[in-house]
């Protein structure tokens, strides 16, 4: 996934969520690079 602040493809995974609702997980995510971390959310 592109990292919204430096553009960098290369990331890490931190925690993964799924809602209670079961249809969308949450991912929280670490920059390789410039190393901020940023939130996904995936619609499954």
């Amino acid at each position: 996934m592109k990292c919204p602040f430096c553009g960098n493809i290369d990331d890490k995974v931190i925690d993964s969520r799924m809602s209670k609702d079961g249809d969308v997980i949450r991912r929280r995510r670490e920059c390789i690079e410039c190393e901020r971390r940023f939130t996904s959310y995936e619609k499954v």
